[in-house]
């Protein structure tokens, strides 16, 4: 559903680089701004 968080801003922490690159892909691709951190 692209465009449904369309100006939304989602912070993804996650230890795992896979997991967050793919996780990044597929959150960027519903249009938020996504900002990633390894550990909290």
């Amino acid at each position: 559903m692209p465009g449904e968080l369309e100006g939304k801003t989602i912070l993804l922490v996650d230890d795992d680089r896979d997991i967050m690159t793919a996780m990044t892909a597929a959150l960027q691709d519903m249009g938020p701004q996504v900002f990633t951190a390894m550990n909290g």
